[in-house]
């Protein structure tokens, strides 16, 4: 469902930039990108009116809550240390999504594809028309096209995002997720040389790549805060996601900053490099998840192993 949402955003984003550009009396793309900005505001505010209306929480025993409190690590063994160290790894190759979109940016505005695309819709030529200047002209169509390519990316995982996630539970978390690190892998060596694809194939190169990216997100997604909760207790879990996010979010920071660098700091061969430097990360984790993490046995193990010592 929130993949759905992300669906339909950038859709409404599209109609509502196009309806501004069409009617209002002064194309300014900055006004029109201001109000698109304003009218998100319906559906923001109409989500959080659904939480606070509609939404009750489950409350959990007292016992379980006095257990879970405080900022210690006592009771979160050494494996889940150690997962919690390889996933640190991987999201120091995991930089912002932003930067897949400016790779899309960069090579079709280098193909030319924008421009000729755009001359074969009349709403997009009579955008364009009320443009003269031509970096205003790739400014309106990115602003049009790129939340296309967002939407169909999200749609995508909308389809894989349940299946994906259902098969950790019957082939196990682990493997799940290597094999969703390694679709990772794949996806940014193919950003790494997308423009050394023939110009005429780049487009449809993107949508292949952005499909086969959400892949990777249907695999780990839901499967990693399922890792999680297996390889803790119960009454633990709380620190556990505390841990998770925290170290998760630590290494975001440094991972765009640093791919960021490269990619402005090597000209024509940066983001190539910054791509292949995300790839070489993720590998890097999946290999050392094989070996350093040990799966937590299954639900129906851990069942015949609780039966067996209330029969003893």
């Amino acid at each position: 469902m929130d993949h759905a949402g992300a669906v339909l955003g950038p859709v409404l984003s599209v109609m509502t930039l196009s309806l501004l550009l069409r009617y209002s009396s002064a194309a300014s793309m900055l006004t029109v990108l201001r109000w698109t900005f304003a009218f998100s505001l319906i559906p923001g505010l109409a989500a959080v009116a659904v939480l606070v209306l509609f939404v009750r929480e489950k409350q959990s025993g007292g016992a379980g809550r006095q257990a879970d409190a405080g900022l210690s690590l006592r009771g979160l063994d050494r494996n889940f240390l150690r997962c919690m160290l390889v996933l640190f790894v991987f999201t120091l190759g995991n930089s912002s999504d932003a930067f897949l979109l400016f790779r899309v940016k960069e090579v079709i505005e280098a193909s030319g594809l924008t421009t000729r695309l755009a001359s074969r819709f009349k709403l997009a030529v009579f955008i364009l028309n009320r443009f003269e200047d031509p970096q205003l002209r790739h400014q309106a169509m990115d602003v049009l096209i790129l939340p296309l390519v967002w939407a169909f990316f999200h749609a995508v995982k909308v389809l894989v995002s349940t299946p994906l996630a259902a098969l950790s539970d019957r082939i196990g978390r682990k493997s799940v997720i290597c094999v969703g690190w390694g679709i990772y892998t794949a996806v940014y060596v193919g950003f790494s040389f997308l423009g050394r694809v023939e110009a005429s194939l780049q487009l449809p190169m993107v949508f292949v790549l952005f499909a086969v990216y959400s892949l990777y997100f249907g695999a780990t997604e839901g499967t990693e805060k399922a890792f999680i909760t297996d390889l803790v207790p119960a009454q633990r879990r709380g620190s556990a996601f505390g841990v998770y996010h925290a170290l998760t979010g630590l290494g975001a920071l440094p991972a765009s900053i640093l791919f960021g660098v490269v990619y402005s700091a090597l000209g024509t061969k940066g983001g190539q490099v910054a791509f292949l430097c995300g790839a070489g990360l993720a590998f890097t984790a999946m290999i050392l998840l094989i070996f350093l993490v040990r799966e937590a046995a299954s639900l129906e193990t851990r069942q015949v192993r609780n039966r067996d010592r209330s029969t003893d």
